[in-house]
């Protein structure tokens, strides 16, 4: 099936949806190491949503993250360990002081490129993860080529993922019910309505 376009025209309709989405999948990060297999689950109902098939929230959602449990948690694993690393070395340059403060904030740039490369790469291979059947390696390799060659659907992913991270702690604690309700099923969304008809076009391998 084609994504269907129009962000907003598909996206209020769905208000509702997404709430109930956004809930279930807070309730199943509970236990953290699930996060994951919770955002894959969700991945998965949203391409459904954008591809107008039908589906069981819970039954599918459930089916999903009990399937995609380990493959979810091994990409996982390393996008987090990859954040980790590059975000201390981030902190450690932000942080340090020299007295070359030039040569100092061209190496605060430098450590910070990984770390947006890390969270594009995450947009593809959550969707990934939910549409196609790759190796971990597949995965993560795909995700950083698709983040480079796709820069147009990247840029808006990055653009959507600093908007909202922006509002939401600048109007803390004013912001939590939209967390609550609507936060990350929203970003979801966004990212996996930039983000699929790349995939569709660039990985041809449908699970």
């Amino acid at each position: 099936m084609r994504v269907r376009f129009g962000f907003w025209k598909q996206l209020l309709p769905q208000s509702f949806s997404l709430i109930k989405i956004n809930l279930l999948f807070l309730l199943c990060c509970l236990p953290v190491i699930s996060i994951p297999a919770a955002l894959t689950a969700m991945t998965w109902i949203h391409i459904r949503l954008l591809e107008g098939e039908p589906y069981d929230l819970l039954a599918d959602f459930l089916h999903i993250f009990r399937t995609e449990f380990l493959s979810s948690l091994k990409a996982g694993l390393v996008l987090v360990a990859g954040l980790l690393l590059f975000g201390y070395v981030f902190w450690f340059y932000e942080t340090a002081n020299a007295e070359h403060m030039f040569f100092l904030t061209m190496l605060r740039s430098a450590s910070l490129l990984p770390l947006l490369l890390l969270y594009c790469s995450l947009c593809y291979i959550q969707v990934m993860l939910a549409h196609v059947s790759l190796s971990t390696f597949s995965l993560l390799k795909n995700g950083l080529f698709l983040s480079v060659i796709c820069l147009r659907s990247t840029l808006l992913c990055l653009l959507a993922g600093i908007l909202l991270l922006a509002m939401e702690l600048t109007s803390l604690p004013y912001s939590a019910p939209f967390v609550i309700l609507f936060g990350f099923s929203f970003w979801n969304y966004a990212c996996t309505y930039c983000v699929l008809p790349e995939i569709k076009k660039h990985i041809v391998t449908p699970s």
